[in-house]
């Protein structure tokens, strides 16, 4: 693709970036939803090379990664940012948390999708991300996943649900409240996570600081 000192890559189901040593985000391929994090381009437009987004410069992006419609991009000192398409709670925000200028929408007045990237501030300080077709995951540097979006399948891990989620959520249950989770990764419509058990003095700590 004509792109030199690569430090790593990401892909989205139809979209593709690289991040360069420059620290550089370069993205290409579909944008039906604003998930190349383009804002104004063409809503719909195929990106055939390698751009910038500029949104994303300066910020130093140590991962990014994208779902159908919708990316995720992780920063070094743990800030999590987001773009693209809204109407299944793809991108963690309330309605009212949405930046309306920087949003598209369509014949009816509801937001379509999110092209610009935009710091999700409900996170705490994230080691990892990852997104699913149309849910996302982050992990915090303390080990907890939170997770937001289409709930249908369950890929959430938040039990069953009768609402998509439209902000991240503590996964925090049985399964995984002992555990300093250090992975995660995803399907179309499922999630999987790996972790280290946390000794109990730990783990005591922890309950104590979700509580509060």
């Amino acid at each position: 693709i004509g792109v030199k000192h690569i430090k790593t890559i990401g892909t989205g189901e139809s979209h593709s970036f690289v991040i360069t040593q420059d620290d550089k985000v370069l993205v290409w391929g579909l944008n039906q939803y604003g998930q190349c994090g383009l804002p104004g381009v063409e809503d719909g437009a195929m990106i055939e090379t390698p751009h910038e987004i500029v949104e994303l410069s300066g910020k130093d992006i140590i991962q990014i990664t994208g779902g159908e419609h919708h990316t995720l991009a992780l920063t070094s000192s743990g800030d999590v940012y987001v773009f693209g398409r809204y109407d299944m709670k793809e991108i963690g925000l309330k309605k009212e948390q949405l930046p309306l200028d920087d949003c598209v929408v369509d014949n009816h007045g509801n937001v379509r999708c999110m092209p610009t990237p935009f710091k999700l501030t409900t996170l705490p300080a994230c080691k990892t991300i990852s997104c699913g077709s149309h849910h996302s995951l982050a992990v915090s540097k303390s080990g907890i996943v939170f997770s937001w979006g289409f709930a249908d399948t369950y890929a959430l891990g938040l039990g069953n649900l009768d609402d998509d989620i439209d902000t991240p959520t503590k996964i925090f249950n049985t399964a995984t409240k002992t555990y300093d989770i250090q992975l995660v990764g995803r399907g179309g419509q499922f999630s999987v996570s790996g972790g280290v058990q946390l000794n109990e003095q730990v783990t005591d700590k922890r309950l104590d600081e979700f509580e509060d």
